[in-house]
């Protein structure tokens, strides 16, 4: 799950940081509202009775960290998300019996190579396998399909916070328009009728 540490404003204008720069939420909270989700989901599909009792009283761990920055984060989705779990290129020798492949070690940076039985890689292998019917990918908020434009809205208000000058916290996207809202313009659709504002509704979210 990837959430972003802020959010556009009901007006589209501005960019809404957290109150606490340090803090986006609660991890312990987190950690045991998944388990009484996951819980509910268990019951409503009938399988509760098939786990341990002790499951629902334990503490659960909910991994809760921000990244470095986006680049290094995207780039470790992007191989899980868009590619298969293991490139052929990185198989060094295949036979009836065992596999070999090289790694690069994410804590040290070297190149590393593992040989495992033929059933041993196929059960790594299928682990990357989603079942028949279940989506990799869903998106909500700002990275809905339905909400691109605020999506590109965003973008442009943080580079114009991060461009900002003279200790502005806030930029708004584009300067204030300074025909009064009666006054008739130009469409921006056909370019030649006129338009008159009667009412300007603040965007919302679309509904899943």
């Amino acid at each position: 799950m990837l959430v972003s540490a802020g959010g556009l404003a009901l007006d589209g204008l501005i960019w809404r940081k957290p109150a606490n720069p340090c803090f986006l939420l609660p991890g312990r909270v987190l950690q045991a509202r998944l388990r009484t989700r996951i819980r509910a989901a268990f019951r409503d599909a009938g399988l509760l009775p098939r786990v341990p009792s002790r499951v629902w009283s334990m503490p659960w761990v909910a991994h809760v960290k921000r990244p470095r920055c986006g680049e290094p984060a995207l780039r470790y989705l992007a191989r899980y998300l868009f590619r298969v779990a293991i490139a052929d290129s990185a198989i060094e020798h295949a036979d009836h019996d065992r596999v070999t492949f090289r790694y690069v070690e994410s804590k040290s940076g070297i190149t590393k190579r593992c040989s495992l039985t033929l059933h041993d890689f196929l059960a790594r292998f299928l682990q990357h396998v989603l079942p028949s019917g279940f989506v990799k990918v869903r998106a909500y908020g700002l990275w809905s399909p339905a909400c691109r434009d605020l999506l590109d809205d965003a973008r442009r208000l943080l580079v114009a916070r991060r461009d900002a000058l003279g200790g502005r916290y806030f930029v708004p996207l584009t300067p204030p328009d300074p025909l009064p809202p009666s006054t008739p313009r130009i469409c921006p659709l056909c370019g030649r009728g006129k338009m008159v504002i009667l009412e300007l509704f603040p965007r919302q979210r679309a509904p899943p």
